[in-house]
């Protein structure tokens, strides 16, 4: 079992969190998203210095070393695990950011879903990488730090096209973001697809229906 605890943002380096910051920036205006908050966690074998920067008392435990992770029951947030290199904590920003996407906008988590993650972040790393390591101005992450919505209310407005449906004359149609034309949810389509076809010949060899 791995143990981690929540790190104050204080504590994790100004250039790594001002890029993950931008990253998530960037992934919430690709996406579509609300607003979302970063969290940082850091293993609590081998960082006994950095315990007195712990924002609670409280352990996340996992059966699996995790680089970082997004919970359902909290939607406001993505983990993302302060001590990795940056290259990496860029990728675990992109990742954790499209499961977000994912549950938010359906309750849960789709099938294939690391795989579509996966591709999403490389996708975002290669786009928007250089971009994050920039002191140049950024509109995008201006715009984002001041509490821009970028999903322009789109959830909610689901929300409440449930809530007045007995009441409503007309039902009032929700633009969600078509992401199946882009490149990496089409690569990643592909190898899901892949995936299930060797996994039904192999049932197939062995007997199985």
């Amino acid at each position: 079992m791995f143990r981690y605890f929540e790190l104050k943002a204080t504590a994790v380096s100004q250039v790594k969190e001002r890029a993950a910051l931008k990253m998530l920036a960037y992934c919430s205006y690709e996406l579509k998203l609300p607003q979302i908050s970063l969290k940082w966690f850091v293993p609590k074998y081998d960082n006994s210095h950095l315990w007195e920067h712990r924002a609670s008392n409280d352990i996340i435990s996992s059966a699996n070393d995790m680089m970082g992770f997004y919970r359902g029951t909290d939607k406001v947030s993505i983990w993302v695990r302060a001590d990795l290199a940056l290259d990496d904590t860029l990728d675990t920003v992109s990742h954790e950011a499209l499961h977000a996407l994912e549950f938010i906008s359906t309750g849960f988590y789709y099938p294939d879903s690391e795989i579509f993650a996966e591709d999403f972040a490389g996708d975002m790393v290669k786009k928007y990488g250089y971009r994050c390591l920039s002191p140049k101005r950024c509109d995008i992450f201006l715009d984002w730090l001041v509490g821009k919505d970028f999903s322009d209310g789109r959830f909610e407005k689901a929300k409440d096209a449930v809530r007045t449906k007995a009441s409503a004359p007309k039902k009032q149609p929700v633009e969600f973001q078509d992401i199946t034309q882009e490149q990496w949810f089409i690569e990643a389509a592909k190898r899901s697809a892949e995936a299930w076809n060797i996994w039904r010949r192999e049932r197939s060899l062995n007997g199985a229906v």
